[in-house]
C-alpha cells in the first residue's frame, strides 16, 4: 500500500499486511450500497479492467464515503502465469463535484 492508499483507506501498510482485501478496501457500488466485487478476483477472472461498477465508493476506516475510479491489472511471470495483481484506485471527489455543477448548469438553462 502506497501512502495515498493508506490515507484513503485509513489503514497503514503494517495494519493491512496479511489481511484480506475486503477487510481494508470496503467498496460499495451504485445507489443500492451493495458491496462491490473484490477487484483482485475480477482481475483473476477477466484480466485487466477499468472500473468495477457505476458510482463506486470507498468506505474508509473512519466511515468517510470517497468516490473512486479503480483499475486492476494482473502481474505475470515470463511464462505469462499470473503471480499477483495490481489494484489502482483514486479519489474522484473533485471530478464528481464538477460533473454535478455541469448538470446543475444544464438544468438551469434547459
Amino acid at each position: 500500500m502506497n501512502p495515498l492508499a493508506q490515507a484513503l483507506t485509513g489503514y497503514t501498510k503494517e495494519e493491512a499486511l496479511g489481511k484480506g482485501m475486503n477487510s481494508i478496501f470496503k467498496v460499495i457500488c451504485g445507489d443500492s450500497n451493495k458491496c462491490a466485487e473484490d477487484p483482485t478476483k475480477k482481475v483473476l477472472r477477466e484480466g485487466a479492467f477499468f472500473g468495477l461498477e457505476e458510482n463506486t465508493t470507498l468506505i474508509s476506516r473512519s466511515g468517510a464515503h470517497i468516490p473512486l475510479d479503480i483499475i486492476g491489472s494482473p502481474i505475470t511471470n515470463k511464462k505469462n502465469e499470473i503471480i499477483g495483481t495490481v489494484i489502482i484506485f483514486y479519489d474522484i471527489t473533485d471530478r464528481k463535484k464538477i460533473e454535478k455543477s455541469f448538470r446543475s448548469f444544464e438544468v438551469a438553462y434547459s
